[in-house]
């Protein structure tokens, strides 16, 4: 949209401003949660195989390459594959995991095991 008018975002371009660390090896999380079955939950999903954790908090360089994160997950999968794991929270205390204000992180002590 931005470019449609004329403007360009470098941000938007480097996938949405990520830290100087390699994409790959981060796990994402749900900001919102989600009905799962009778409980209320938040996903994550995370890298698990080896050669994903290994580019885990791995810094790069982006200087002057709007497009370098890209370039590195294309690198990546051209010779490379990977296993990620979803992972489920279920909300157990709704005091501590609420479910109206996103910002908060659930305690992992909550947790059902």
């Amino acid at each position: 949209m931005i470019e449609k008018f004329g403007g360009e975002s470098a941000t938007l371009k480097s996938l949405g401003g990520h830290p100087e660390t390699h994409i790959l090896g981060e796990t994402f999380y749900a900001a919102a949660p989600l009905l799962y079955g009778e409980y209320f939950s938040k996903f994550s999903i995370a890298p698990v195989s080896p050669e994903l954790t290994a580019l885990t908090d791995a810094p790069i360089d982006l200087k002057d390459n709007p497009d370098g994160l890209r370039k590195l997950v294309s690198e990546y999968f051209a010779s490379n594959g990977g296993e990620w794991e979803l992972r489920v929270q279920l909300a157990t205390d709704i005091e501590k995991m609420p479910i109206e204000d996103a910002s908060v992180q659930w305690p992992m002590t909550k947790a059902l095991t």
